[in-house]
């Protein structure tokens, strides 16, 4: 079974998990997303979350439907 992009609803040959919040999203997504300016502060976020141990860190966007 194919995924599909939480964002566009496009089945991608590979998917990702975004750094805003828990979505699954395909490469053109993603690419996106990492022009967003608040990018860098929630793969900051993310990244500290994991290494705390919260590996289900939610994002700072956690909830919300993009474009945040």
């Amino acid at each position: 079974m194919k995924r599909v992009c939480e964002r566009c609803k496009q089945k991608p040959n590979m998917v990702s998990v975004s750094k805003m919040n828990n979505d699954i999203i395909c490469v053109d997504c993603k690419t996106a997303e990492e022009v967003h300016p608040m990018y860098h502060a929630a793969m900051k976020a993310k990244h500290a979350a994991c290494i705390a141990g919260d590996t289900n860190y939610p994002g700072l966007y956690a909830g919300k439907i993009y474009p945040f």
